[in-house]
């Protein structure tokens, strides 16, 4: 069985301002937290639709060049 001094020392210091977001995040998701994994996925769902969006807008940029002949680019003078 774990110190009990020890298991609060390691609580404190989990919980201490000089903890970072990502240890605490890391420590709730090695404990199994539901809240933490949903998290997680959420902010995969999100960095996944950013770069779904901006690869299709790139290869709506570069078709729509290929008909022109030229590769404009957003807010460029014509």
């Amino acid at each position: 069985m774990a110190d009990p001094r020890a298991r609060l020392q390691r609580i404190a210091e989990e919980n201490s301002p000089n903890t970072s977001h990502f240890e605490r995040t890391v420590i709730w998701l090695m404990r199994g937290f539901p809240l933490a994994w949903i998290a997680l996925a959420i902010a995969i769902s999100i960095d996944l639709l950013v770069f779904i969006s901006a690869v299709l807008g790139a290869r709506f940029i570069v078709d729509r060049s290929c008909d022109t002949g030229t590769i404009r680019w957003s807010g460029s003078a014509t």
